[in-house]
């Protein structure tokens, strides 16, 4: 039955380290080291950097990563709801995979469960992360496009294969920031 259950939960976490990597590691190496020119004035400075909103010569990646910003602050004052829902999955895989090696090592300790079974409740922990953050972030993605369409409105870019791969970096750093810390360390980063 354990087996069962730990090739059970090794899919998600696979999947989504899957597509993290397909929708966006993959993007940010071809897409992220083309340089783009924006009028960036138009939707930064950040506040915490305003010496970034000067330079308007800059890679996809750097572009990408303001604008995904840009868009998770502006999708905080539009849908609150979505984007708290977002930070509790974001927080529920940061505690629930180290919680449950604790829990685990107690249970292994104290005699009450097996070395396989304490195994699969940390890849179900770490399963149920990955499943909640993953699908979360449907709503980071769509705000990553409504913020894009928002500046493709407003011209910000002069050429429009600038403006097609910063978007495609703002939402491969959504990708990329999807997984799980666990998952994301065993990925690489």
């Amino acid at each position: 039955m354990w087996r069962l259950l730990i090739m059970v939960c090794l899919i998600p976490p696979l999947l989504a380290m899957a597509a993290r990597w397909w929708f966006g590691t993959r993007v940010l190496a071809t897409d992220g080291p083309r340089t783009c020119r924006a009028a960036l004035d138009r939707w930064l400075p950040e506040p915490e950097r305003p010496e970034a909103a000067r330079r308007a010569d800059e890679t996809a990646h750097v572009i990408g990563f303001h604008l995904w910003r840009h868009a998770q602050r502006e999708w905080q004052q539009t849908d609150a709801q979505g984007a708290k829902a977002r930070s509790r999955a974001r927080r529920f895989g940061i505690i629930a995979p180290p919680f449950s090696v604790v829990i685990a090592t107690f249970a292994l300790i104290v005699g009450k469960m097996h070395l396989l079974g304490a195994f699969a409740m940390v890849i179900a922990a770490i399963a149920l992360a990955a499943l909640c953050s993953t699908l979360t972030l449907a709503g980071e993605l769509r705000a990553v496009a409504n913020t894009a369409n928002r500046l493709r409105k407003a011209r910000t870019f002069t050429n429009q294969d600038d403006e097609q791969a910063v978007v495609r970096c703002a939402m491969a750093h959504a990708w990329h920031q999807s997984l799980p810390p666990v998952l994301r360390w065993l990925q690489g980063g």
